[in-house]
C-alpha cells in the first residue's frame, strides 16, 4: 500500500465497496481475538475466482472456517494469518501488517513495515452497523512522510461516495455510486467496489472492513488522475440463490464481461 499505487488509483480501478453518524472508536477495549473471526455472521456466499475472458482476474483460498487465507492477482498475491495476532502479508510491496481488531472482527488499526526503509500505520472508523466511514494512512518513505485520508459515505446500507484526500499532491479525489434494483442478497464480494489496489481489495474479501453493500452499483462515475473524469456502467445475471452469476461492466464503450465461481 506504498503511495505511488495507494493514494491515486482508486478510479484507475473503477474497472476492476461507503452520512454523518456515530463513530466506533479505533481506540475501542473491546478487541476480537482474531482466531474466533467467523466472516459466517456477515457474509452469505464466498467467491472462489472471478474469472475474465477465459482466464483468472482473481482467485481466493478459504481455511475450514472460511476465513480468507490467499488472495491471488495477475502478479502477486495477499496471505492473511488468523493466529494470536492477525497479520496480512502483502507479496507485491514486500510488506507484512500487523492488524488490530475491534469487537465486531474488523480492522481498527495495523502497521508494517519492509526492508527498504517504507513503513506505513493505517487506522479504520465504522458506523454503528460496521459501514466503514474513514481510512487514514500515514507512510514514511525513507524520511519522506505523506497522509491521506479516504473516506467513505453511506445512505441506508449503500456505499455512495468515496473521497481521497492526499497530502503528496494536495487534490481529492471523488466517486460516486448510483444503484438500481440488484439486490446484494448474499453481502458478498463483488469487483465494482472502490478498492484503491489489490492489498484493500483482499481486505474488502476477507471482511475485515466492515460489511458490504446491500445493493450493486449500475454506476460508477468521478474524477480519475489528472482531472479525467472517469464513468462506468454495470449489469447482473444471479444464480438462484441470489449470488452474482456473471457482471457486465462497461466503460468508454466498451464492455468487459466477468463470471464468479464459488
Amino acid at each position: 500500500m506504498k503511495k505511488t499505487n495507494f493514494l491515486l488509483s482508486m478510479l484507475s480501478m473503477v474497472m476492476a465497496a461507503m452520512l454523518s453518524v456515530q463513530l466506533t472508536s479505533c481506540g475501542d477495549d473491546d478487541k476480537k481475538d482474531p482466531g474466533t473471526i467467523n466472516p459466517k455472521e456477515s457474509i452469505g456466499a464466498f467467491v472462489t475466482k472471478i474469472s475474465y475472458n477465459g482466464g483468472t482476474l482473481m482467485s481466493m483460498t478459504y481455511d475450514n472456517q472460511s476465513r480468507l487465507i490467499r488472495m491471488d492477482f495477475s502478479k502477486s498475491y495477499v496471505t492473511i494469518s488468523y493466529g494470536s495476532t492477525l497479520t496480512i502479508t502483502d507479496n507485491e510491496e514486500g510488506i507484512t501488517y500487523t492488524a488490530e481488531l475491534n469487537s465486531k472482527g474488523y480492522i481498527s488499526s495495523m502497521s508494517g513495515q519492509d526492508g527498504d526503509g517504507y513503513s506505513a500505520s493505517i487506522s479504520c472508523d465504522y458506523d454503528n452497523e460496521g459501514h466503514l466511514l474513514k481510512m487514514s494512512v500515514r507512510g514514511n518513505d525513507a524520511g519522506d512522510v505523506y497522509t491521506s485520508t479516504i473516506e467513505h459515505t453511506w445512505n441506508n446500507g449503500l456505499l455512495t461516495r468515496v473521497s481521497i484526500n492526499s497530502s503528496e499532491d494536495g487534490n481529492t479525489y471523488n466517486a460516486t455510486m448510483v444503484y438500481g434494483d440488484y439486490e446484494n442478497k448474499q453481502k458478498q464480494f463483488f469487483y465494482g467496489q472502490p478498492m484503491y489496489d489489490n492489498f484493500v481489495c483482499a481486505l474488502y474479501a476477507a471482511g475485515l472492513v466492515g460489511v458490504m453493500n446491500n445493493k450493486l452499483p449500475v454506476e460508477m462515475q468521478g474524477t480519475g488522475e489528472g482531472g479525467s473524469q472517469e464513468k462506468a456502467s454495470f449489469s447482473y445475471t444471479f444464480n438462484d440463490n441470489g449470488t452474482i452469476k456473471t457482471q457486465t461492466q462497461t466503460q468508454n464503450g466498451r464492455s468487459v464481461d466477468l463470471s464468479y465461481s464459488y
